[in-house]
């Protein structure tokens, strides 16, 4: 498990338990929905286009290149987990959300340190890695492709942990990495860089945990902070500094050591004492979803829907009971201006025999009161593009131990 599992749960866990009242303040934007579709369409374009071109960077050939030259080695030591993620971007965009984490387990570093510090150079003629020792690194010279020299550099270096007492974390582990650093050179120019940073409290419990892979042009940056009072994830994935993904979940709430491992055991989501508001965004391109809640306001109104008379009256009010305490809103990320809002309603289907029956819907409605339907997504590379980001949220839940509602 990693170490910033703990925080990332938290953080999740605050998301589908409440969140601030929204800022009634947003300015709508007056361009007409076509033109607004034309702009969604663009932004899914870009993103695509974006992911895309990751399968063909120099950085990913050289790590190929790398990769064949350890399998050819029968080389099966720890170092390979550092390069996983970049390998998978060769299979295009399906698979570019992989940045999102490093494949390393932060606990076992310092046994990877132990076993494999050192300085390894590929020898052509024999292929083999000749090693000199370090104590501080492991740094791997290379050849890429059609190269006849090692013009290549991979290392791992600054390496630090901590050790604590904790029992509840020594059973997974007593060491706590506080950094470590990769880089990838070709020709004396660096292509790949990856670095980690943690800070600890005084129970061993991270107060601060960020991860950032820079490949080339890209940029993927995680970042995890608690206080006693707030606790924050956030993600960027750049392009040049401009906007690929980009989301931020925070939290305010009471997060001491004892109350959040209580209420942690519980497994009593919506009961729990931890959390009393958060926020959460997304934004893809310039295109950012923005969802903010009052659970206690939607608990205390629900009650109401006892004294329904029947099943329409009872789907109406409970789309009431949302649209009051939920807020949805679809923005450009640039300006902030509002594409459009959603609300909660009331749908009726009809199955192949006839049957009609009722079910409760969200639905996304411009200024001039028209909404807006699949056909603002139109490209099924974009579809796909969303796929990718359903799957990411997947590993996410898978990598972390939490699930995300």
């Amino acid at each position: 498990m990693k170490i910033k599992s703990f925080l990332f749960a938290l953080a999740l866990l605050s998301v589908i338990s409440g969140c601030k009242d929204d800022d009634d303040g947003d300015k709508m934007s007056n361009l007409s929905p076509e033109t607004h579709k034309e702009n969604m369409e663009q932004s899914g374009l870009n993103v695509v286009d974006q992911l895309e071109n990751m399968s063909n960077l120099d950085a990913v050939t050289a790590m190929l290149d790398f990769n064949d030259l350890l399998e050819s080695t029968e080389y099966t030591g720890g170092v390979s987990g550092v390069i996983k993620p970049v390998l998978a971007l060769s299979e295009g965009q399906s698979v570019a959300f992989n940045l999102k984490n490093s494949t390393i387990d932060e606990s076992s570093l310092s046994l990877l340190f132990e076993d494999e510090a050192g300085i390894y150079t590929y020898n052509a003629e024999f292929n083999v890695w000749g090693k000199t020792s370090s104590d501080d690194e492991i740094t791997y010279h290379f050849p890429t492709f059609e190269n006849e020299v090692n013009n290549a550099t991979i290392s791992v270096t600054n390496f630090n942990f901590i050790t604590t007492d904790n029992a509840d974390l020594v059973e997974v582990s007593e060491e706590l990495p506080t950094s470590f650093d990769v880089e990838l050179t070709v020709n004396d120019v660096s292509l790949i860089t990856f670095s980690f940073n943690a800070a600890y409290d005084a129970d061993g419990i991270p107060t601060s945990v960020s991860e950032s892979w820079t490949v080339e042009e890209y940029n993927f940056t995680t970042s995890v902070a608690r206080s006693s009072s707030t606790v924050s994830v956030d993600q960027s994935f750049t392009f040049n500094g401009d906007n690929i993904l980009s989301s931020h979940f925070s939290s305010d709430g009471s997060f001491s050591y004892g109350n959040m491992k209580e209420d942690g055991e519980s497994g009593d989501l919506y009961g729990q004492d931890v959390v009393k508001s958060s926020n959460i965004w997304f934004a893809i391109d310039n295109l950012k979803l923005e969802g903010n809640a009052n659970w206690k306001g939607m608990m205390d109104d629900m009650t109401s829907i006892k004294s329904v008379e029947n099943e329409q009256q009872a789907f109406e009010k409970e789309a009431e009971i949302l649209n009051k305490n939920m807020s949805l809103k679809l923005k450009y990320n640039d300006s902030n201006e509002v594409i459009a809002t959603g609300e909660a309603y009331v749908k009726t289907e009809t199955d192949y025999y006839g049957t009609e029956s009722l079910s409760l819907d969200f639905r996304m409605k411009f200024s001039d009161g028209s909404y807006m339907d699949d056909s603002y997504f139109g490209e099924d590379d974009f579809i796909d593009l969303i796929k990718s980001f359903e799957d990411m949220i997947e590993d996410a839940e898978e990598n972390y131990d939490v699930t995300i509602e």
